[in-house]
């Protein structure tokens, strides 16, 4: 949700039941999943945008309405950006990221969005949007890989930003996975901040928060080791039934690949928890907290809130212990000091990031080939 002008905006998605479980690959050959009646709507799964005058003087309006070939289900993330010529930006999820653009206040047909960027920036694994935020007259917004494919083998978040004249670079984020051809820019191999995606690290699967605070551009993660954990206990307790599903001798191969990468991440001595990195430029990051706040069960950075009076609330996803709220001290994003962490302590986690990461990359092709038979392939 969003506002321009006289209006505020809403991005719907339609029947998350079915399109969320379809999306995973939880259907059947005819793309469909049983779900009880009261779960599923009779209309069409096309994502919509829709106005309301804040006066409450007129009706609800729809004013975007995308078309069932894009298979978008839905916007993830709606953003006002003030500059000499405000404009709403709209991102959206499902088989293919769009990313839509809005200056007209009063009528908002269809043809007056124009297309940002398409063929999800480069890099065909990319797959939804998980944030938005405005730094320097910059739009920025960071990109998730294909889902579940991303939680069972944890695969690192891009980062992109846009200008006023809607071009774009890649600001976060390597050489693409499965390289795509975008008709609206050109990504490079190398981006601004010199990092690969998910800063160097495969288990931040998600730029889950990206907030200007004080003069600086902060990005909180999600950090998918947490998951490794969780997906092992849950193979290993529903043995019987996995087995059947995957066969014995692929049941076994998952179980050594995931007790293989917790081992390594005992080995490199990784620090589970989110990360939170600090950029004064908007390209120049440094790592502010690599540890979930001294807690590794806080796997997400959920919510950055900045109020009216210029302070800075931190919200944190953990499901094992249940949710933390923290005030942020501007000191800490004033001189870009680390709160739990020595600089060679950071110097050594980055250099076994490195080592950690290829190990872990080896064990991946195992796994994926496991994926294909147990999940819908075209999900992955």
């Amino acid at each position: 949700m969003t506002e321009l002008g006289d209006y505020i905006y809403v991005g719907t998605a339609r029947n998350m039941f079915s399109t969320t479980a379809i999306s995973f690959g939880f259907s059947d050959s005819n793309n469909t999943i049983s779900l009880p009646p009261s779960l599923v709507s009779g209309n069409d799964n096309c994502a919509e945008i829709w106005r309301y005058k804040k006066d409450n003087s007129g009706p609800w309006q729809r004013v975007l309405k995308t078309k069932p070939y894009e298979k978008i289900y839905g916007f993830r993330a709606m953003i006002t950006h003030v500059s000499n010529k405000p404009a709403i930006y709209a991102a959206s999820s499902g088989e293919n990221i769009n990313l839509y653009k809005s200056t007209d206040e009063v009528n908002w047909l269809k043809n007056q969005w124009t297309l940002v960027g398409n063929k999800v920036f480069g890099d065909k694994l990319n797959f939804s949007t998980l944030s938005t935020g405005v730094f320097n007259d910059h739009l920025y917004a960071a990109f998730t890989k294909k889902l579940p494919l991303a939680l069972f083998m944890p695969l690192g978040f891009d980062l992109i930003r846009i200008d006023e004249n809607d071009n774009w670079d890649l600001v976060v984020g390597g050489k693409p996975i499965v390289p795509s051809c975008p008709s609206t820019g050109k990504r490079c191999d190398k981006s601004l901040s010199g990092y690969d995606s998910g800063f160097n690290n495969l288990f931040n699967v998600y730029g889950w928060q990206i907030q200007e605070y004080k003069n600086n551009l902060i990005i909180t993660t999600y950090d998918g080791s947490t998951n490794i954990k969780a997906i092992l206990q849950a193979y290993l307790y529903d043995k019987e039934n996995y087995i059947k599903q995957i066969g014995c001798k692929n049941y076994y191969t998952l179980i050594e690949c995931y007790k293989k990468i917790l081992n390594l991440i005992c080995k490199y001595n990784y620090p589970e928890g989110f990360d939170i990195y600090v950029s004064k430029d908007g390209c120049k990051f440094k790592p502010v907290i690599l540890n979930g706040l001294y807690n590794p069960n806080n796997y997400g950075g959920r919510t950055l809130y900045k109020t009216c009076d210029n302070k800075l609330y931190l919200g944190t996803a953990n499901p094992f212990d249940g949710l933390e709220v923290w005030e942020v001290l501007s000191r800490q994003y004033s001189t870009h000091s680390n709160t739990c962490f020595s600089s060679k302590e950071i110097k050594s986690y980055l250099c076994n990031l490195k080592a950690l990461n290829n190990a872990i990359l080896e064990l991946y092709p195992s796994i994926l080939k496991i994926l294909y038979n147990s999940l819908d392939s075209a999900s992955l």
